[in-house]
C-alpha cells in the first residue's frame, strides 16, 4: 500500500500544473459570453450608429484581449508531465 500511496501522491504532483488553468479558461468562457451578451444589448439600444460602433470596438478590442490567452492556455494545458509513467500505471489499474 505504501508504494501505491507513493504513486497517488507522485501522480498528483504531476497535475498540479492543471488546478488553475480549469478555473483560468472558465474565467476567460464568462468573460467572453459576458461580451457577447454586451455586445447584443448594444445592437438592440437606442444609440446612434456613431456610439454603436464606438462601444462595439471597445468590445472588440476586450474579447481580442481574452482571445488571446486561450492558445496560452492551452499549450500550458499541453506541457509533458514528468511522471507520465506513474500516470499510465495507475490509469492502468482503474
Amino acid at each position: 500500500e505504501d508504494g501505491r500511496m507513493d504513486e497517488l501522491q507522485a501522480f498528483l504532483i504531476g497535475r498540479r500544473q492543471f488546478i488553475g488553468a480549469k478555473e483560468a479558461l472558465q474565467d476567460t468562457a464568462n468573460a467572453l459570453a459576458k461580451l457577447r451578451k454586451e455586445r447584443r444589448a448594444i445592437l438592440k439600444a437606442d444609440l446612434s450608429a456613431a456610439e454603436k460602433q464606438k462601444y462595439m470596438k471597445l468590445i472588440n478590442e476586450q474579447e481580442q484581449y481574452y482571445l488571446q490567452i486561450v492558445p496560452n492556455l492551452e499549450r500550458y494545458i499541453k506541457l509533458p508531465s514528468i511522471t507520465e509513467s506513474v500516470t499510465d500505471r495507475l490509469s492502468s489499474l482503474i
